[in-house]
């Protein structure tokens, strides 16, 4: 005569297969390999973090010195970001664009730019519009550096079919305003750059 406890035990043991069952298609599921812009890159799985940067180097009226934005460690301050934005996706565009950033803050330490999705060289000319290629540099509130006249070599450029920027290397030289439009208050920066993610 079974008892009432090894009547449960033995009912039990269809939902425990089923429920292992289960659990072994979730797993098996959520390892399988995803070729999606999503998936993990070479450097996440190896563990290597892929490092951004921009150095440069301001010389003017005001301010003189070196400068480097780097973001080499998801512990650092500092973030990496980079997207395509096209004319399909916003009509205001005058054309397609990548925006790649270097930052602390919007507000501190910052990099930014925007260019035409292409290797090459390019000069970028301030003409005041709100959608214009531009490079910027910020390293604080009172310190804000546009491009009034900038030549930018883009050396190496992917982008993933999501519009991520996987990777844009290159460099920039020229002149830029400070804080302001004023003519005598123009500063020269030349630097390099390289965004990763």
């Amino acid at each position: 005569m079974k008892t009432k406890q090894n009547k449960l035990a033995s009912r039990g043991k269809p939902i425990y297969f089923l429920g292992m069952v289960l659990l072994t298609l979730i797993f098996m599921t959520g390892c399988s390999e995803d070729d999606s812009d999503d998936a993990q890159t070479d450097d996440q799985v190896s563990g290597e973090y892929p490092e951004s940067y921009v150095k440069f180097t301001i010389s003017g009226s005001t301010l003189n010195g070196d400068y480097e934005f780097s973001d080499l460690s998801e512990d650092d301050e500092f973030t990496t970001s980079g997207h395509l934005y096209t004319k399909e996706s916003d009509p205001d565009l005058p054309e397609d664009q990548i925006q790649v950033s270097v930052r602390k803050s919007y507000t501190e330490s910052n990099f930014l730019l925007v260019a035409s999705p292409e290797t090459g060289s390019r000069n970028i000319i301030y003409t005041g519009g709100p959608n214009d290629f531009d490079v910027r540099v910020l390293l604080s509130t009172e310190e804000n550096y546009y491009a009034k006249e900038v030549s930018v070599n883009i050396t190496e450029l992917e982008i993933a079919e999501s519009g991520r920027v996987v990777s844009c290397k290159g460099t920039f030289t020229g002149d830029f305003y400070r804080n302001n439009l004023v003519e005598d208050d123009v500063h020269e920066i030349e630097g390099t750059f390289e965004i990763r993610q």
